[in-house]
């Protein structure tokens, strides 16, 4: 059976965390890159020399592209929360709407919720 797309925001393309709902809006999220991110302090000496370091684990961030189902489709909100990937998500940035081919996609940032 041949593949036909639509552009009705269902098409996950194979993506675990799709769709997702952010402000009662669904979106299927592509290109997602998840980095978990830590801080690295380093104590010095009263001469400046480094004398010891820790790493301390920073809240994860998440970047992708959002499908939007039709070109008329609202963008998400900046500080609206989303759940993906077992994890609920607040959105921290988006990106300028963009066409490619019958699609109309947005890039976004978002930071892991802290409870």
């Amino acid at each position: 059976m041949p593949y036909t797309p639509t552009q009705d925001g269902t098409q996950a393309f194979g993506i675990p965390a799709s769709p997702v709902t952010i402000n009662s809006v669904a979106y299927i999220l592509e290109d997602v890159d998840i980095q978990s991110d830590s801080a690295n302090p380093v104590l010095r000496g009263a001469d400046g020399i480094p004398i010891g370091q820790a790493i301390v684990p920073d809240r994860a961030t998440l970047s992708g592209t959002l499908q939007l189902a039709t070109a008329s489709t609202a963008v998400p909100p900046v500080g609206n929360s989303f759940t993906a990937y077992g994890s609920t998500w607040l959105v921290k940035s988006v990106g300028t709407a963009y066409k490619q081919g019958d699609y109309t996609k947005v890039k976004i940032s978002a930071v892991y919720k802290i409870n």
